[in-house]
């Protein structure tokens, strides 16, 4: 600068709040030749925050770009920061809307790269870290009043982690080091910043990106970066309908990826997310490396698949997936499969499993034994074991990684031929339709004269019920459809499922299209109607179990909506199990369907109860709580009249010995565990519980009677029972380690699964197999009980106690018979 124009002067000039012109000419000419010390620019920042920004902000918006740019520094952030905290504080909201302006300008395309490449100090770049990339910028703004930020990058996470992204892609282009450390310090401030990385760096153009970034990071963050890609990343990419294409294309493209990262620890996480398709990724991505590497992460997995303690606290759920994925990746390798027969580990692992109380435990040795086997082609050694179908293993036919990229660029996708091929066959019917005459009183407007009336037509396939559903509300049918799909839904739905593979086609859009319906017309009577829908789809098509459970984890619902699911697993199962709930039967004409019903007082529990998802769920869990504690009542009786108690393993029989449950469908002892019970159980782990914040109790509490309900509808018969009940007690036992006094519905809850797996155990397998559970959930219980105050459940867990204590009683009588019998 000039003696004219010195900063002293410049700055002496903002001081004396000039006229427009000149402010204009000396904020330019501060913005082009900005101060040279930090001195010089924390005492311009000073002047234009304290004087200039209050007097002339909104008055003079050409001079807004220009204050933005003096103020861009790594002091002018320090201050505007600080400064936006003692206006949110002094409640000066037209100021501290000034600053928020400032500081989304400064915000702006490449502002980390600008400060990074006018020569930063570490300590600098430090701060320009802290500022960015450990969120202090975010937190500052997320402690105003939102509307402040609205539609801004600081409006949520997500737009602040995109934000965050553009910007280490820039900062690539300077100094990969530095860029490191940011994506890190970035990943540590919110999980959701990582699924914007890779989607900026997956895809063939920044490809190169990552594979720098690997290069020049340190072994943790490496393995930091490629647990975050393989386990939560990779996933999105293929997406729910992963289609072989996709999966060939994504093998691939991590075939010519050059790190051979996959080792043990990571591998492990990769076992634990339990997702199919992952493990085929995995699998073939080992494939391409190194024997030794191979062999290291199969020995590791054998030894968790073999160790005793591993065998009785993971879930059945994930040691059966952990199964599977050994035998993917020995598929094909005849000559280690070969080698592992002859081994000590994996001959003390197949004896430790036979070894276990549960029949799946077992079952889970004679598959691999017999996979082996095949595989190193030897004769099965379980001859009459008959053989699961196992996971394919994936062979990419492309021929380059432009082929790949190219099945990830594509924008629309190819519709399922199955789909297509039934479309055109409905649509080359020719039907005639009828005029449904059978409206009922659905609703009061068939009375209003005022309503306009319309033929609508009653839905004759599939397809129509899902128009009907997904029906546009600003269609003038619309109500009319429906009120349609409601009343004739059910009927439709269970007709359907015996007659070709319709059903099973719309399966998912069925559910997916009734979840997302609204209550746009205030119709008292449309959850209970929605229920009925999904009810019937989810007991006529048992491939829905995984679907609705995958919506619970991974949909953008409401409370109220998971509820719904919950309870339609709960009553599908019901349904399925033969037992009848009378709001599920009169919902649809029953054809072919013969079922018994529930005892003529838990049916009037059942009918009393009101419309709402919630009552149904809460109305089949009362039936259920009346149950085991009308025995809980019978055995304190003959406790006090001297009467001698049974062990439940000599009487193992329903609790209501008048109701013959007569399963629906021949296999349902089969499919009720892996179709119903275990996905929900497996998304348990996945999420490691529930977390939605402040209702988390409450859907905790729905999610408890779900699984106790279907556990009840699956007893005696199920195969997989007493894997059921184990699964049961171990989500239990995690729950009341949480739990507070005032989450009675929660406590309730567990009260009741806890009664039902005692009811329906072998005591003395519970107290070899669980004693420590058993031990901790009576402490809490008996902790519990003398501080509630509902009698309800201050009943059931009264029930609890005495019946821990029967089983406790009985089992040292038992070992002292045991000790008498050897003297």
């Amino acid at each position: 600068m000039g003696t004219q124009d010195s900063f002293d002067g410049l700055l002496e000039t903002l001081r004396d709040k000039p006229a427009e012109q000149e402010l204009q000419r000396v904020l330019k000419t501060l913005a082009n030749d900005p101060p040279s010390t930090r001195n010089e620019t924390l005492a311009l920042v000073s002047v234009l925050l304290s004087t200039t920004v209050p007097e002339v902000y909104w008055q003079i918006p050409q001079l807004r770009g220009p204050i933005a740019d003096c103020c861009t520094s790594i002091v002018g952030l320090g201050n505007l920061l600080a400064r936006i905290s003692m206006a949110n504080k002094a409640k000066e909201y037209t100021l501290l809307q000034s600053l928020i302006d400032i500081l989304v300008r400064i915000c702006k395309e490449k502002v980390v790269a600008n400060l990074m490449s006018s020569g930063s100090s570490r300590s600098e770049t430090a701060e320009i870290e802290r500022y960015f990339f450990k969120g202090k910028i975010y937190i500052a703004t997320a402690e105003l009043d939102s509307h402040y930020v609205e539609n801004t990058i600081f409006s949520s996470v997500d737009s602040y982690s995109a934000f965050l992204v553009s910007q280490i892609y820039d900062t690539l282009q300077i100094n990969v080091g530095h860029a490191i450390s940011f994506i890190h310090s970035a990943l540590s401030f919110h999980p959701k910043f990582s699924g914007h990385l890779f989607s900026l760096l997956f895809c063939s153009e920044n490809w190169h990106l990552f594979t720098s970034i690997l290069n020049e990071s340190k072994s943790f963050q490496r393995k930091r970066l490629l647990e975050r890609f393989w386990c939560e990343f990779l996933p999105s990419v293929y997406g729910k309908t992963a289609t072989d294409t996709k999966l060939e294309a994504l093998a691939y493209i991590l075939g010519s990826f050059h790190h051979h990262e996959l080792d043990v620890v990571l591998v492990e996480n990769i076992v634990e997310t339990m997702n199919t398709n992952l493990y085929r990724l995995a699998a073939y991505r080992l494939s391409l490396d190194s024997e030794a590497d191979t062999r290291a992460v199969t020995i590791s997995q054998l030894q968790k698949w073999g160790s005793e303690p591993a065998i009785k606290l993971e879930s059945i759920v994930l040691q059966q997936m952990r199964t599977s994925f050994l035998i993917l990746i020995l598929k094909n390798s005849p000559q280690e499969c070969a080698n592992l027969l002859k081994d000590p580990l994996f001959i003390n692992a197949v004896s430790t499993r036979l070894g276990a109380f549960s029949d799946t435990v077992k079952n889970l040795a004679l598959v691999l034994t017999n996979e082996l086997c095949n595989t190193a082609g030897q004769e099965p050694i379980f001859k009459d074991l008959a053989s699961d179908e196992t996971i394919p293993v994936l062979e990419p036919k492309l021929s380059s990684l432009d082929e790949a990229w190219g099945v990830f660029s594509q924008e629309a996708e190819v519709p399922d031929e199955e789909l297509q091929s039934l479309e055109t066959n409905v649509s080359s019917l020719n039907v005639s339709p009828t005029t449904n005459n059978d409206d009922s009183d659905y609703s009061s407007d068939d009375d209003d004269p005022t309503v306009r009336k319309k033929t609508i037509q009653k839905p004759l396939y599939i397809k129509d019920l899902l128009a009907y559903i997904s029906v546009d509300t600003n269609d003038s049918t619309a109500f009319e459809k429906r009120k349609m799909a409601f009343q004739h839904g059910p009927t439709l739905i269970r007709q359907k499922s015996r007659h070709g593979s319709e059903l099973r086609i719309y399966t998912e859009r069925l559910l997916t299209g009734l979840l997302a319906m609204t209550n746009i017309y205030e119709d008292a009577n449309f959850e209970q109607a929605r229920l009925n829908c999904m009810i019937a789809v989810a007991a006529s098509d048992i491939s829905s179990g995984a679907i609705l459970v995958e919506l619970l984890g991974g949909g953008d619902y409401s409370l109220q909506q998971r509820v719904a699911i919950l309870s339609t697993l709960s009553f599908a199962a019901r349904e399925l199990a033969g037992i009848d709930d009378e709001f599920v039967k009169s919902s649809y004409t029953a054809k072919d369907f013969a079922s018994e019903k529930l005892p003529p007082q838990l049916q009037k529990q059942l009918v009393g109860s009101d419309d709402m998802g919630f009552s149904r769920l809460n109305s089949a869990h009362l039936a259920l709580e009346n149950d085991l504690m009308r025995e809980r009542s019978e055995k304190a009786k003959d406790q006090i009249a001297g009467g001698k108690i049974l062990r439940i393993s000599s009487k193992v029989h329903k609790t209501n010995s008048n109701l013959t449950v007569k399963a629906r469908a021949s296999d349902f002892h089969k499919f009720i565990g892996p179709k119903f019970f275990f996905p929900l159980v497996n998304l348990w782990h996945q999420v490691d519980g529930i977390d939605i914040g402040h209702y988390s109790p409450i859907l905790t509490s729905h999610y408890v009677r779900t699984l106790s309900l279907i556990l009840h509808s699956a007893y005696p018969v199920a195969t997989d029972f007493q894997d059921m009940t184990r699964e049961l007690l171990l989500v239990i036992v995690t729950v009341i380690a949480e739990v507070q006094l005032d989450q009675i519905p929660l406590i309730e809850s567990i009260f009741t699964g806890i009664l039902l797996v005692l009811d329906t155990s072998d005591s003395q397998h519970l107290i070899e197999t669980f004693a420590n559970e058993l031990q901790a959930i009576e402490m809490w219980a008996a902790t519990l009980w003398e501080k509630i105050i509902d009698e309800k459940v201050k009943s059931l867990g009264a029930g609890v106690l005495l019946r821990l204590h029967e089983i406790s009683a009985s089992y040292e009588r038992t070992l002292m018979g045991q000790m008498n019998s050897t003297f």
